[in-house]
């Protein structure tokens, strides 16, 4: 800040003595140098006396020449006259003749003078003012003063018209004698005394160029001559020299000299937070001030948002008062998560700025040459999963860090929390390297109960949720063995059960249930193919066995800490299959009945009896279609018995005509708990029937055509029924039609047509039929046309 130092009292005599015309004596006289090199000083002339007459008249002449008068102005001036400044040629004076002011202005080339009019302060009592070059914007600026409150205005000319630019007030009370500087950067010095009698109160103040208010008024000194003359120096001092006696010269004593030593502009300002994330949208700005003036202070601060080229601001906060050096962004001012640019610049003590740092659109703003990342949002939930658990120790694995954007990045690795079985109580928090997504968790007490899980941070701060918490028990007492049962042993299969796991306190929870399968081979026991194997649940269908073997099987359980049940075997002998046999059925010959009775055995390994048939007829050797397809316990109608004991035969008989044509047959049968497997399959034909001659009952001579036809079809259906072709007496026999004589046919070639026929319905278990009760003799008389009638209907029940 800007300090004032008080010399010594100058000792030396220091007074003026002058004759003037009309013996008016100098009472302020100001020099300037044009940019030609011509010189005019304004002096203002008191008249000595009470009445207070000044004169103001302007001096011109050249560097060590001589000078002459060049015009008295037509004011009136009263109090004096300022300095006069040089802009763009021109030399401009101001002075004031009360009520108004007035400001001349000098061509210093064509040697003119012009008035130039200032606004009225009348009604402000002016006392003074001071006309400066801005050098921030080259510019002229009048600085005036009013008794009123010790009112400061400030406007600025542009050539043609003045604008105000500040109206404050000194801050202190009373009357006031002053002097004013500008230095190179704009800001005004102001030295004042506030007049209380004979003496008087010296202070200093500044305003920045910019308008604003600066310091408040710094006491230099209480015990000065109230009249006094300020006289800048050209290093900068002001020299004081109090004015005594009713001549209006100058005293020897109590002057001094007040040196100013010049405000030094702030440093930028280094923001120390946040750096490089943080995880609000509503962050606190902080920074540090320092300043090369010692014992300067902040007087105030402004905080921007800039966009990353620092080229375009993005939201500023104006101009705040104090030494805070913290400031919250208001909520509302960053909308969205993303990278965002804070710098800070401050002003000092004396109303400075701090120095440029040399970018963005404000260059006086200073911060971070990188950007703080907002990331409010945490992390996503990270999956974790339990591995091997021993009396100590527990593996986890765990998914990777990943987080939404704009991500901050990972802040170190995942944390692995342990925490007591409760949840209240930390056991252990482990920080894992970054990318590192296992660990074995160690120093854990034995049978003892555990929460395990994960958690994430970012680098902005945001902790993620933690990932579902697992319990751990280091469990070392293996589970109980489970109580194992039998289901209903079929030929391939064994629906087994076992009971539910158990596990001594504190259990450590089912890991996996493990079955057991063995084959007894004559010899050993061998795992089948497939087993040992992990099951769930307590049931399992034990599929794919041979039947009629012996088999053994277990189960084991196994605890989430790695103990195993004791494993304990179950024997069991598989089912076998009932075996059917079609009989009496062969590919051989025909049969001319429509509904044929089929015959088949059925045995079982196992002696059980059979429950349950089916019977299967198609027309292809596939039965990917059937004529019949039908079980016993559906439809009773047709089968001689709907069970069997094991090497039993049985019957099936159509309910329907069979068309004619080759056909084919198969059945199996159910032992109650498998079907067995189907008989080998049967092809048999059926004839339509046809005969070769129309008999009548009461015939008594038959062709040869009538009984050779016969004996061609009862050995046809002897074939189809497994029979042997029966052998027949006479097998060249006449035809009737060489005349009665000539006749053959006995009563033998009867007899044994009907004991063929017999022969096929005892192998079907039928009755045999009944035939004609005419005594059969060998004479024509008895060998009706009924008796050879008799076995053609019998024919077609067989």
């Amino acid at each position: 800040m800007a300090a004032i130092t008080v010399g010594s009292q100058v000792t030396s005599a220091n007074s003026w003595s002058r004759s003037l015309a009309y013996g008016y004596v100098p009472t302020a006289a100001y020099p300037v140098m044009a940019s030609n090199g011509k010189i005019f000083v304004s002096v203002t002339y008191h008249d000595g006396e009470s009445g207070d007459t000044y004169t103001y008249s302007l001096y011109q002449g050249t560097w060590n020449g001589t000078f002459s008068l060049w015009r008295t102005s037509s004011y009136t001036p009263q109090y004096g006259m300022a300095e006069p400044v040089e802009l763009g040629g021109y030399v401009y004076y101001p002075v004031y003749s009360y009520p108004n002011y007035m400001i001349g202005k000098i061509d210093s080339n064509a040697m003119t003078y012009t008035e130039i009019a200032y606004p009225s302060v009348a009604s402000a009592s002016p006392v003074g003012g001071q006309l400066f070059v801005n050098p921030t914007d080259n510019k002229l600026y009048h600085v005036i003063l009013t008794n009123s409150g010790g009112t400061i205005t400030i406007n600025r000319f542009d050539g043609s018209s003045w604008t105000q630019t500040l109206s404050t007030t000194l801050g202190v009370a009373g009357s006031y004698y002053y002097h004013y500087m500008m230095d190179s950067s704009g800001t005004i010095h102001i030295y004042f005394i506030i007049t209380g009698g004979s003496t008087g109160t010296v202070y200093y103040k500044t305003i920045t160029n910019n308008g604003t208010v600066g310091n408040a008024p710094i006491l230099i000194g209480s015990t000065y001559t109230t009249y006094n003359g300020f006289v800048k120096h050209s290093n900068g001092s002001v020299g004081y020299s109090p004015i005594v006696g009713a001549s209006y010269r100058a005293s020897s004593t109590g002057a001094r000299v007040f040196t100013y030593v010049a405000n030094t502009a702030p440093n930028a300002p280094t923001v120390t937070s946040p750096t490089a994330y943080a995880n609000t949208r509503t962050p606190t700005i902080s920074w540090t001030f320092s300043d090369p003036d010692s014992g300067d202070t902040q007087a105030g601060f402004a905080v921007s948002i800039v966009n990353s080229s620092y080229t375009v601001q993005l939201w500023d906060s104006g101009y705040i008062a104090g030494a805070a050096t913290s400031y919250t962004i208001p909520a509302g001012v960053i909308t969205a998560d993303g990278n965002y640019y804070f710098r800070v610049k401050v002003w000092d003590a004396s109303g400075t700025v701090n120095i440029a740092n040399g970018a963005g659109p404000d260059p006086n703003f200073g911060g971070r040459s990188t950007p703080t990342l907002i990331d409010t949002v945490i992390p996503n939930q990270p999956t974790h999963t339990i591995g091997t658990v021993t009396g100590t120790t527990a593996a986890i694995t765990f998914s990777a860090f990943s987080d939404p954007v704009p991500s901050s990045g990972q802040a170190g690795g995942a944390y692995v929390c342990v925490d007591n079985a409760a949840g209240n109580t930390r056991i252990q928090t482990t920080q894992m390297a970054v990318g590192q997504t296992s660990y074995t968790i160690t120093g854990l007490t034995a049978n003892t109960q555990y929460r395990v899980y994960v958690v994430y941070q970012d680098n902005a701060g945001n902790w993620g949720i933690p990932s579902a918490a697992s319990t751990v028990t280091t469990d070392t007492l293996a589970p109980n063995a489970p109580t194992q049962t039998n289901g209903v042993v079929y030929a391939t299969s064994n629906g087994v059960s076992w009971s539910a796991f158990n596990d001594p306190a504190p259990s450590s929870g089912l890991l996996l249930t493990t079955l057991y399968l063995q084959q007894w081979n004559g010899s050993s026991w061998i795992n089948v193919s497939g087993y040992p194997k992990s099951v769930v649940g307590l049931t399992n269908n034990m599929t794919g066995l041979t039947p009629a073997t012996q088999y053994r099987w277990g189960v084991t359980y196994t605890d989430n800490a790695g103990n195993v049940s004791t494993l304990n075997y179950t024997t069991f002998t598989t089912n076998s299959y009932s075996v059917s046999t079609s009989v009496n059925l062969s590919a051989l010959g025909y049969t001319l009945n429509k509904r044929p009775k089929f015959k088949f055995t059925v045995t079982d390994a196992n002696d059980a009896t059979l429950t349950n048939f089916q019977i299967q007829v198609s027309a292809v050797n596939d039965f990917s279609s059937t004529l019949i397809d039908t079980t016993s316990s559906a439809v009773s109608a047709g089968w001689s018995a709907t069970s069997l004991p094991s090497g039993s035969i049985g019957y099936y008989t159509p309910q329907a005509d069979l068309s004619t044509g080759t056909r084919y047959v198969r059945i199996r049968a159910y032992d109650g708990k498998d079907w067995g497997t189907w008989s080998a399959t049967a092809a048999f034909t059926i004839q339509a029937v046809s005969w070769p001659t129309v008999i009548v009952a009461d015939d008594t001579a038959i062709s040869k055509r009538t009984i050779d036809d016969l004996r061609t079809k009862v050995n046809a259906i002897r074939q189809a029924r497994g029979l042997a072709a029966a052998a027949w007496t006479d097998t060249s026999i006449q035809d009737w039609t060489n005349g009665a004589s000539a006749t053959n046919v006995r009563a033998v070639h009867l007899i044994e047509l009907r004991q063929a026929i017999t022969d096929i319905y005892t192998v079907l278990s039928t009755a045999a039929p009944s035939w004609a009760p005419d005594t059969v003799i060998d004479t024509t008389k008895n060998r009706k046309g009924q008796h050879w009638l008799d076995l053609r209907t019998a024919l077609l029940g067989t």
